[in-house]
């Protein structure tokens, strides 16, 4: 009885909410090592990081495995960078109707950076 009480406990710690999943897309196809300081406030918060760096597109197993979507986008003109597509986009707005989260950033060159 206790090995089962045990495994049952077990089985639950190991299985997250969706409320605490977070996706980082990153669009800007940046370094993972420079990414500890965007994603770090959301890691003290108890979130639970997932970093995709070889395909940064939504996928319709994101709309029930994530919360929150943090979506790094590019810098053009200035420097290449991956793009939102139609699919992105219709995923993303059916998933925002369904109470998910979205956060855009961008990269912080400083105000009045291209006048």
């Amino acid at each position: 009885m206790r090995s089962v009480c045990l495994t049952a406990v077990l089985l639950l710690c190991a299985c997250q909410p969706q409320a605490r999943r977070l996706l980082v897309l990153d669009l800007a196809l940046s370094e993972p090592a420079l990414l500890n300081g965007t994603v770090q406030p959301w890691r003290d918060e108890g979130y639970n990081i997932e970093y995709r760096r070889f395909y940064p597109h939504l996928v319709r197993a994101d709309l029930e495995r994530y919360r929150v979507l943090l979506f790094l986008l590019g810098r053009e003109p200035e420097a290449p960078s991956d793009a939102l597509t139609a699919g992105d986009l219709a995923l993303l707005t059916e998933w925002v109707l369904r109470g998910g989260v979205a956060v855009l950033g961008y990269d912080a060159d400083g105000e009045g950076y291209l006048d």
